[in-house]
């Protein structure tokens, strides 16, 4: 409690009293903002209500539930197949009881053209010869001072300059931070003088348009090239005297000069007019003074053939299949280009005896193995010797083709060719369009515009090509027009014709097997659905289908009391009563209350947040009529199916089956029961018939397609399409979700800050927010005015004291 000073007013309580109509104004935002945070997590429960409706019962992959299919209306099941037979049987309505056999005589295929010749190639990366170092050339001296090799074999030119930086580096070698090793673009590597960069010169100053810009330099030890790179990124964010970064379009660009020795600089075209100052960048690179035994040194740069050397870096090991190990020995000599590396290895891979199955060849710069064989080609070192690295191999490789080389380096030349009469035009030469298209671009080409399955298989090492459906109406034909494309990856198969599956079955109708021959390898015969996919040649099972009333039966069942459990927990939010005394709790009326008496305050105030709500009452009205509105061409009504509605009106339309008997004394489930034994294709198409105008659901029906689609598809698929109405999350044309989703949204998905609750909480949560804002600065205000009253109070205190030592001075 804050006293006044001098009024010994309790401030604090006072503003706080003046403050009240206010904070109570914030209060009532508040709760009227949590009231329509619980209506969004109302709508929520009742769409994810419904979404595990959905997913138990209309989701085709919960085959065992799905009430869509007409197998869960068939009152047989399948009985006495082998756990071993790879025949699937599956019964729908329209099924007959009895014995069945089965033997499968062809199964059906798809048109299949498959390369008649092996292709496997491999574009080697480039690789390292190995460097070989003894007592010859061993030694390098730099400006006198002598550096020993420690290895008598390295990888490359960068393992070799990584160990003369690491001698350089060495406390008392006499060259540290003086010069480095660098290897540069052509494989040499250059001794480079380093400049130092300090405090006494990292400043570098660049004037544009008569304004002074610095740039800070990193101190160190810098290559001519490395320093060029740094003053660049440190030119980016060069400022003037106030802190203004220079504009890359009107800057300044350090380059290289032509012969390495020297930075330039240069101004961009917006600002050609600029000076540079600050750092002393003069001296040259050269003057080091390498020499070496062995060594090619020139220009104070050391140069390493691509030698092949007997013993070295010369043999490799080939592997085909089964056949035995060969050795292939390269021939000693420098390798000044691809081509003499060809020459080396098709000569090795025929001393070998390995021509013409493997050869080699120069492509774009790189070497191409290639292997017209089927079996699998490995590849692997020699102890000490290994040419693997030189290939750019690791010393164990398995050569298998992949789909990401270029077709050019398979064909290279224009072609032009047809398949299945569509016609393809590539050019894969050198300077062709389609020169660097992969395998897998051009097989995908094919398949999208021929309508035919294309791949390449790593096992077979061959091309196929095959319909995308089964049966003997499927063809494949390939054709060269020019060039040779397709003997290049099919040989001379360049047609196929697929087969239709031949079955000899007997059934209870006819003891006689029939031979029936289908398209496909999944089919349906009166009723009963045969996957024959996985079968062989010749394999024969026998089975009967036998009466099971009580699992379609207990399906519909199912269905039916989870529906009403749905229309009971609608009815209960639409109907329950709403206690208007109960508003959401403050957080200040929180603070005097126990946990559990909040529970059960909140339980009041949440009571009837959805009461008489016009969205979940419409969708319970469209519900009940799906079940009553007549399905057209189905036969039976629902009375005759033995279901009805609770006779009690606050149940809102649950489905029960009907108590009544009827002629022949049986009450709706001996009703439904029967119908599901004798005419099951009936009860499929009460529930579950699709729409024949309008098969396939969709939000951007007209009125008139809906109706005409709503009175031609069962009662489960008007469930279906009801549930999506409501509850989907994928837009109309007009951008419209289900009616619950544009309302409340969905967790986890676009929809939960994408619907009209959301954004009305935006809103909300923006004016609390703006009207605490005041408050503080209301508040605040009161503060200051008695802050300034007791100010007042204290000045006139002070005058009347003064006044009163007047008039008491004035009288003594």
């Amino acid at each position: 409690m804050r006293i006044g000073g001098l009024s010994g007013l309790d401030t604090d309580n006072m503003i706080k009293n003046m403050m009240k109509p206010y904070t109570m104004r914030v209060d009532k935002m508040k709760q009227n903002a949590q009231i329509v945070k619980w209506q969004q997590d109302a709508y929520r429960s009742v769409i994810s209500g419904i979404s595990d409706m959905t997913k138990k019962y209309f989701d085709v992959l919960n085959g065992d539930n799905y009430m869509l299919s007409s197998k869960n209306f068939s009152s047989l099941k399948p009985s006495g197949i082998p756990d071993t037979s790879t025949i699937k049987i599956n019964t729908g309505s329209g099924a007959v009881s009895g014995n069945y056999s089965l033997k499968v005589i062809e199964l059906a295929s798809k048109a299949e053209a498959i390369s008649d010749k092996a292709i496997n190639i491999k574009t080697l990366s480039e690789g390292d010869y190995g460097i070989k170092i003894d007592s010859s050339n061993n030694k390098i001296v730099i400006d006198s001072k002598e550096i020993t090799l420690s290895k008598s074999r390295y990888n490359n030119a960068s393992d070799i300059a990584a160990e003369i930086n690491s001698k350089i580096n060495e406390d008392g070698s006499g060259l540290k931070d003086t010069v480095k090793a660098v290897v540069k673009k052509d494989g040499s590597i250059k001794i480079e003088n380093l400049f130092k960069i300090d405090d006494a010169n990292k400043e570098l100053k660049v004037t544009v348009d008569g304004k002074e810009y610095t740039a800070e330099l990193t101190k160190g030890n810098f290559t001519l090239e490395e320093l060029t790179d740094s003053i660049n990124s440190k030119l980016k964010v060069a400022k003037d005297a106030d802190g203004n970064v220079l504009a890359e379009d009107k800057g300044v660009k350090a380059s290289l000069s032509t012969d390495g020795k020297s930075i330039e600089f240069a101004g961009t075209t917006a600002q050609p007019n600029y000076s540079v100052a600050g750092v002393n960048l003069g001296g040259t690179t050269g003057g080091t003074g390498i020499t070496g035994t062995d060594v090619t040194v020139a220009d104070n740069s050391i140069t390493y053939a691509n030698e092949i050397i007997e013993g070295f870096n010369d043999t490799f090991n080939i592997q085909i299949g089964t056949d035995s190990l060969k050795q292939v020995k390269l021939a000693a000599g420098t390798i000044n280009s691809l081509a003499d590396l060809e020459t080396k290895l098709n000569d090795a891979f025929d001393a070998a005896g390995l021509k013409p199955t493997l050869t080699a060849t120069v492509k774009d710069e790189r070497i191409v193995l290639s292997s017209n064989s089927d079996k699998q080609v490995i590849i692997t070192g020699e102890s000490g010797k290994s040419a693997t690295s030189l290939l750019g191999l690791s010393d164990r490789y398995e050569m298998s083709m992949s789909t990401n080389e270029k077709m050019s380096n398979i064909v290279n030349e224009v072609v032009e060719f047809e398949i299945n009469g569509v016609n393809f035009k590539y050019d894969f030469t050198s300077t062709g369009a389609e020169k660097d298209k992969t395998i897998s671009q051009i097989l995908a080409d094919i398949s999208d515009k021929a309508n035919v399955e294309t791949s390449y298989s790593e096992i077979t090492k061959s091309f196929v090509l095959r319909s995308k459906e089964e049966g003997a109406t499927q063809n494949i034909k390939c054709e060269d027009k020019s060039g040779s494309f397709v003997s290049s990856i099919l040989g001379s198969n360049t047609t196929a014709k697929g087969k239709d599956a031949k079955i000899e079955l007997k059934t209870p109708n006819n003891s006689t097997a029939t031979t029936i021959i289908k398209p496909s390898n999944n089919f349906t015969i009166d009723g009963v659905n045969y996957n024959i996919a996985g079968a062989k040649k010749d394999e024969e099972i026998s089975f009967s289908l036998d009466g099971n009333v009580e699992d379609s039966f207990n399906k519909i069942k199912g269905f039916i009391d989870d529906y009403n459990k749905l229309i009971d927990e609608l009815q209960k939010k639409t109907s329950e009563k709403k206690y208007r005394k109960y508003e959401p709790l403050t957080e200040e009326q929180k603070k005097d209350m126990k946990e559990n008496d909040i529970k059960l305050w909140e339980e009041k105030a949440k009571s009837g947040i959805l009461r008489n709500d016009s969205n979940i009452e419409n969708m319970l009205s469209t519900l009940r009529r799906a079940f009553f509105d007549s399905v057209e061409g189905a036969g039976l009504s629902l009375k005759e199916l033995g279901l009805t509605t609770s006779k009690d009106y606050q149940e809102g339309g649950k489905i029960v089956f009907d108590q009544t008997l009827d002629k022949n004394g049986n009450n709706g489930e001996a009703r439904l029961k029967k119908l599901l034994k004798e005419e099951p294709d009936k009860v499929f198409k009460i529930f579950s018939q699709e729409s024949t105008s309008y098969p396939s659901y969709s939000a951007d029906l007209t009125l008139t397609e809906r109706q005409v689609r709503n009175k031609e598809e069962g009662i489960f698929q008007r469930i279906n399409d009801i549930f999506k109405d409501y509850t989907r999350t994928s837009r109309s044309a007009s951008g419209k979700r289900g009616i619950l989703v544009d309302k409340a949204g969905i967790e986890g998905t676009v929809s939960e800050i994408d619907n009209i609750l959301y954004k009305d909480l935006e809103k909300r949560e923006k004016a609390i927010q703006d009207m605490e804002l005041k408050l503080i600065e209301r508040e605040n205000k009161y503060y200051i005015q008695f802050a300034q009253m007791e100010k007042y109070i204290n000045q006139a205190n002070s005058q009347a004291s003064w006044l009163a030592q007047q008039l008491g001075g004035g009288m003594s």
